[in-house]
């Protein structure tokens, strides 16, 4: 079971390096973006099974827009260039798994046929329709420069004039879907998805000026795709209610008894099977002991 791990970074390097030990095997490959801003330089890393790849160029990730997703994409792409994977596993740096490598590839053996994301119709609690149809300029929200509050002016003004934007009539039989970031995608469902953003160029440029949209562009085309019923929830666990703020909570003992399985916690999406959890740092070293202890 081949397993390609596709990870976003910008902090927190003692567990980014972590991460990628524990993940290591002779069927993992990691295809990793560092931030634009980040000092990562994995250095001290040693020597590992699998294959580890670093995207050239490094982009300015902000928060809500669409460089997040062009990132996504971009590592999708330089990890099939490598070769055919099984699945495609998106993480972030701050990620870890609570299986062992044999467990997770068990599992992916037996849903080879499976894609892991958490999907809900739109609009639907916190998910509205307003972050697809007003017109929104990413790189505002958590910027304190000029720059950045020029920007916030601006959504403003345009959400504030109540105009919005009609989707490309070719997809305009589609329904809108969003969820959380993390996902795994199988082969058969990567080549659908790679191919789909060749050929339709304006789809993507619509989802460019969307606020939030690496909560929803990968959702609306899966959900509207031959392989929606492949669709199950996704596989990190991540604490929005129990720990303390900020949220997503930081992973600690409080959640340890979820981690072990001792306590059955379902998620809005209707997680309750999970592979990897999200977030912990570089001060996580405790917890991390208990998890490995675990799963060994």
């Amino acid at each position: 079971m081949k397993l390609a791990y596709i990870i976003l970074a910008h902090n927190n390097e003692l567990h980014l390096k972590r991460l990628i030990r524990k993940l290591d095997s002779e069927n993992s490959s990691f295809f990793l973006h560092i931030d634009k801003k980040s000092s990562i330089t994995l250095s001290g890393l040693g020597n590992l099974e699998g294959n580890l790849y670093i995207m050239e160029e490094r982009y300015d990730v902000k928060w809500g827009g669409f460089s997040i997703v062009n990132v996504e994409i971009e590592l999708l792409r330089l990890a099939r260039s490598k070769g055919q994977h099984d699945f495609y596993i998106l993480m972030s740096g701050v990620d870890y798994p609570i299986k062992s490598n044999e467990d997770i590839s068990v599992f992916f053996e037996n849903n080879k046929m499976k894609n892991f994301i958490n999907v809900t119709k739109m609009p639907n609690n916190n998910k509205s329709l307003d972050r697809v149809f007003y017109y929104h300029i990413e790189g505002g929200f958590r910027n304190r420069t000029l720059s950045g509050l020029f920007k916030r002016i601006i959504n403003k003004v345009i959400v504030n004039s109540k105009i919005k934007r009609k989707f490309p009539l070719l997809y305009q039989g589609y329904d809108y879907f969003a969820g959380s970031q993390w996902w795994c995608f199988n082969t058969v469902f990567t080549d659908y998805l790679l191919e789909f953003l060749d050929k339709n160029k304006q789809f993507v440029r619509f989802y460019k000026n969307t606020f939030i949209p690496d909560e929803m562009f990968f959702q609306t085309i899966i959900m509207n795709s031959p392989f929606a019923n492949t669709v199950e929830p996704g596989l990190t666990f991540t604490d929005w209610n129990l720990g303390k703020p900020p949220y997503p909570s930081l992973i600690d003992n409080i959640h340890f008894p979820i981690i072990k399985r001792e306590i059955d916690y379902v998620s809005e999406y209707g997680q309750k099977q999970y592979l990897y959890a999200r977030k912990f740092n570089d001060h996580s070293k405790g917890i991390i002991e208990k998890i490995d202890q675990i799963i060994g």
